[in-house]
């Protein structure tokens, strides 16, 4: 990963404000309630994230399914069970998958894929996730989510 979008990731994750209560609104409106029961177990920084991305992806799609807007939002749930901070996430990143926690937090991605099975998201929702989605929605989503 690009060490400028590392940096500026972590720089975006200072600090615990929450999301607007517009961007709030707009999240419960788009997302299942087994989706959202998941995006409130994000940290305040993962849930700024997630609607920065999510508004970036729809300014470029605007005509994206709820499906794949909702795996946008939900694109680093696996993270959650990481249990990381900040701090520790940037270790983990240094430092690579090394024990439970720092493999997990690597491996978000596969481990957002089972938590939305086990919510039995629409496999659209997953594709995002599991980079299995047509490619200009894919290609649309990394470069809402490169900071």
């Amino acid at each position: 990963m690009n060490p400028l979008h590392l940096v500026k990731r972590a720089l975006f994750s200072i600090g615990n404000a929450s999301v607007s209560s517009t961007d709030q609104q707009w999240i419960a409106n788009t997302l299942n309630d087994h989706e959202l029961a998941l995006w409130q177990q994000f940290t305040n920084p993962d849930k700024r994230h997630s609607v920065m991305v999510a508004r970036r992806f729809i300014a470029e799609v605007p005509n994206a399914s709820r499906k794949h807007l909702a795996g946008v939002m939900l694109h680093d749930i696996g993270k959650i069970k990481s249990n990381l901070s900040t701090l520790m996430r940037v270790i983990a990143t240094l430092v690579g998958p090394r024990g439970q926690r720092f493999t997990t937090y690597h491996n978000h991605e596969k481990v957002g894929v089972q938590l939305l099975r086990e919510i039995n998201s629409e496999a659209e929702t997953i594709s995002i996730l599991d980079g299995s989605c047509e490619t200009g929605i894919y290609k649309a989503f990394l470069r809402a989510d490169n900071i």
